[in-house]
């Protein structure tokens, strides 16, 4: 499938300009993206992925969510409060 190829190197491709502050946008987007593509290509009769696509997908799925995740761990720790200043936790 021609559309499956394409948002695959898409998302490759985005995956290697993740080191700019504005490409996390853009993963979002291709989250979305992918995550719609699944739906409806599991809801669409005749038009059912098979299982190597599926795997593609899901494990760019995963491969979004870790950088978007290591994204925003730096970013906390870039902009966290020293220890001692920051808000009070408990009761």
């Amino acid at each position: 499938d021609m559309q499956l190829t394409r948002a695959l190197s898409r998302l490759r491709e985005l995956k290697l300009e993740g080191r700019k502050e504005d490409s996390r946008g853009r993963l979002l987007e291709r989250r979305e993206e992918v995550a719609r593509l699944l739906a409806e290509r599991q809801g669409a009769p005749g038009e059912h992925l098979d299982r190597g696509q599926l795997d593609d997908l899901y494990r760019e799925l995963t491969e979004i969510q870790g950088v978007l995740s290591a994204r925003e761990a730096e970013r906390r720790s870039r902009v966290s409060p020293p220890h001692g200043r920051g808000r009070k936790r408990g009761p």
